[in-house]
């Protein structure tokens, strides 16, 4: 759910150079995108770089994400902060995504290479469900920056830059097999490749 903004770049680019196809975007987790491309049901996924080595497909990293935490500003958490370190995030009564959505596993990871007991207070698998929590001022998140930055200045909202230390991750397009691909999947393939000059990124 955290591509599906960002996707709409690669989406409007791939129109404009093919203005007469028609698409689905469909919001999944990345085992389900991977089981589905599988199925043939699917033709292609944006999906975290890991997981797409991991699953030997073809992957082509399209942006870079670094993580902020967000809370609602009239809650006032550590508002003469312009940066928190994760210890600190994971004292707050934190809203995440469930545990199946690869992102959260990420959060996980993130948290036990630290050595932080993560202990969510709410989970939800939607990314506005998320954030209208988040906003009544009793919950606070953790989301990659590039979903910000592409929603846009959200009222009420604060953010702050997760640090000690910064990780980073990469999300690109993934697709079942090697080439020769049908000719939409090349056409697809083609476009992302000069993505990365239209797709926000979190430097």
């Amino acid at each position: 759910p955290t591509a599906l903004t960002v996707v709409a770049n690669l989406s409007a680019a791939l129109i404009q150079t093919y203005p007469f196809i028609t698409l689905q975007i469909l919001s999944l987790c990345s085992d389900e995108i991977f089981q589905r491309m599988q199925r043939f049901e699917v033709d292609a996924g944006i999906v975290y770089v890991e997981s797409g080595n991991e699953q030997a497909c073809y992957t082509l990293p399209l942006w870079t994400e670094r993580y902020v935490f967000v809370s609602a500003t009239q809650a006032n958490l550590f508002a003469q902060h312009h940066t928190l370190t994760w210890q600190q995030a994971s004292q707050t009564p934190l809203c995440l995504l469930t545990p199946n959505m690869h992102n959260r596993r990420i959060l996980n990871s993130i948290f036990r290479q630290l050595d932080i007991v993560l202990t969510p207070a709410l989970e939800t698998d939607s990314i506005l469900s998320m954030l209208a929590h988040v906003a009544t001022g009793h919950w606070a998140t953790i989301l990659p920056e590039t979903l910000l930055n592409t929603l846009g200045t959200i009222h009420g909202l604060s953010t702050h830059q997760l640090v000690s230390p910064a990780f980073t991750w990469q999300t690109g397009l993934v697709v079942q097999g090697r080439e020769p691909w049908a000719p939409l999947l090349n056409a697809l393939i083609s476009t992302a490749q000069q993505l990365p000059t239209l797709c926000i990124k979190s430097e």
